[in-house]
């Protein structure tokens, strides 16, 4: 609809200059821009204009006269609009002719998977997401940020911009040195078995509890033996290995979580690099830092933070937030214009210190953006399940793909902005009917498309036909309404990747089904194709048709590989199909 937007932008422009002219209105009238919405309603039009509202004042003529003024001059009935109509105090609502519907879905057609894909746009942006803690397997709310990340990497890249997706690896604070020592700990435990002479280690308070940490333990003593039971208590060691296992278990579930990031960043090589260390000595010579009891602080309300931040506390171990100034000015420095994260929805009062600190190193804070997930309650017979990492009473990501498929899991994730918690259910995310799950129902609608070509086959009917169709038979209400949707498509990827906001297309791919779903079951007595063994009565009407299914299923497999998910050929059919 852009191309289309911004030809009837045109029209009316060329509209408002005749008013101008003619009626001795205010130059400056012509100056204006001129927006145009789609209507909620289907019945009031294709597209509206407020530009009669908004510029009466200027004009000194109530909206409504303005609004009828501008309408008496626009070529209805010629190109583009077919209709156009005063409504309320001074709205334009603008109808499309069915020839402009037509041509936009032959241009849809023609583009195929590359319909709503964005000219390349300047400047490179680094996507850093779930960056889970390396302390166990990742949970169903690390599962959501993978989600939204991933499928806002693809957003993006389809809309035109360059992005690096990335992962930060927290593993140089406390709670690795937590989880080292609750393996030490199990680990002991299992050699006091094969060496009764070896003394307990009390398990950590702020351990954690989960079963992995045993089989962890068991890996460590299955690589070392006794050895290092009998040296002691090697904190290093330990530390390395428990993030190794974790991390290759976070790996090969985001793997199969259909999740790929171009960059793994180590917390750690940044502060052996002096990369922490430089940029506190860097804060120092802007005077931009100072003591206070012993700890080191960032003078953070010199740009607008509610308080001053501590960077390195009075033992001399810096916070995460000293580390989080270096890894991120580390992202800057390797070339990238615009920085966005995604956080847990915890994080709230931490995103002004991060900006802040950014503006003290010479950096936009809007060069940095942040979105918190919401968190996930997993729903079973209408029953929240309570879940806690330390304890180790948590359902892990891998758990779920296991239970209710990648696909599944990752519809869910997405369905809802990322600013509203999940209730996830159980009952409905397993079921494989589409009538009742909503992921399924989607990917139906992709299967059915696939099954109306295989039928075709059978009158010698391929996608080659579509060649030559112009669909100027497709002139029923439900019909048009998908073309328009189709054709809203470029502006929704566009409108997605500047807002950040990935579940628009799902809610798009969502009533785009319903829309498709309607229209195949509404047809009985004139389906789509004539029934098994009947003749093609009216040829051309079932290419342009035909024509609808194609864009239809191009746009939907599109729209459901940018969220990451399947678009299957085949499917069951519900019973009563």
């Amino acid at each position: 609809m852009l191309q289309i937007k911004s030809e009837l932008q045109e029209i009316l422009k060329n509209a408002v200059a005749q008013v101008v002219a003619e009626e001795h209105l205010p130059a400056e009238l012509t100056e204006r821009p001129i927006t145009l919405e789609v209507p909620k309603l289907p019945e009031h039009g294709d597209f509206a204009t407020t530009f009669a509202l908004a510029a009466a004042k200027q004009a000194r003529r109530n909206p409504r006269e303005l609004a009828q003024k501008i309408l008496d001059r626009l070529p209805v009935g010629q190109g583009v609009l077919k209709g156009a109509e005063l409504a309320g105090p001074g709205f334009i609502n603008l109808r499309l002719s069915d020839a402009c519907l037509a041509d936009g879905l032959r241009r849809a057609l023609d583009a195929g998977d590359a319909w709503g894909r964005g000219a390349p746009v300047p400047g490179r942006i680094n996507l850093e997401f779930v960056s889970a803690n390396p302390t166990g397997p990742m949970h169903v709310g690390h599962g959501r940020g993978a989600a939204v990340g991933d499928a806002l990497a693809r957003i993006l890249r389809f809309a035109g911009r360059e992005v690096v997706t990335e992962y930060y690896v927290n593993d140089a604070g406390r709670q690795v040195s937590h989880l080292a020592a609750s393996i030490w700990s199990r680990y002991v435990d299992l050699c006091r078995e094969q060496d009764p002479s070896l003394a307990a280690v009390p398990f950590p308070e702020d351990g954690y509890h989960g079963g992995y940490v045993v089989d962890f333990a068991r890996a460590f003593l299955a690589r070392h033996g006794l050895a290092p039971a009998r040296a002691g208590y090697d904190a290093a060691l330990v530390k390395a290995f428990g993030v190794e296992l974790a991390l290759a278990e976070i790996r090969a579930t985001l793997d199969q979580f259909n999740v790929h990031f171009d960059v793994f960043t180590s917390e750690a090589t940044l502060h052996d690099a002096g990369a922490v260390t430089r940029a506190m000595e860097l804060l120092r010579e802007r005077g931009l830092s100072y003591e206070q009891d012993g700890a080191l602080f960032f003078a953070a309300t010199r740009f607008g933070d509610e308080k001053d931040r501590v960077m390195i506390r009075a033992n001399g171990e810096p916070t995460y937030f000293a580390a989080d100034i270096a890894y991120h000015l580390d992202k800057f420095a390797r070339g990238f214009d615009q920085l966005m994260d995604i956080w847990g929805a915890d994080h709230h009062g931490y995103i002004a210190r991060v900006k802040c600190a950014l503006e003290a190193f010479g950096y936009r804070q809007d060069q940095l953006g942040v979105l918190l997930v919401q968190f996930v309650a997993l729903v079973n017979q209408g029953e929240k399940l309570a879940m806690g990492k330390r304890s180790g009473n948590f359902v892990t990501l891998q758990d779920l793909i296991d239970t209710v498929s990648c696909d599944v899991t990752r519809w869910f994730f997405l369905a809802k902005t990322h600013d509203v918690a999940v209730d996830f259910d159980l009952e409905v995310a397993t079921s494989a009917d589409p009538r009742e799950n909503p992921a399924r129902y989607v990917q139906y609608g992709h299967a059915r498309a696939c099954a109306i070509w295989r039928r075709a086959a059978a009158w010698g009917l391929t996608p080659a036909d579509l060649a030559g169709a112009r669909f100027a038979k497709l002139t029923a209400p439900e019909e048009q309404a998908i073309v328009r949707m189709l054709l809203s498509y470029p502006e929704l990827v566009s409108d997605a990747a500047a807002s950040f906001t990935p579940h628009r297309l799902a809610t798009f791919a969502l009533d785009l089904c319903r829309a498709f779903h309607s229209y195949y079951t509404r047809f009985k007595d004139d389906p789509i194709l004539p029934r098994a063994g009947a003749a093609l009565a009216d040829r051309e009407k079932t290419i342009d048709r035909l024509g609808l299914v194609e864009a239809y299923r191009t746009v939907l497999r599109s729209c459901l590989n940018l969220l990451g998910i399947n678009a299957p050929e085949t499917m069951t059919a519900p019973e009563e199909e």
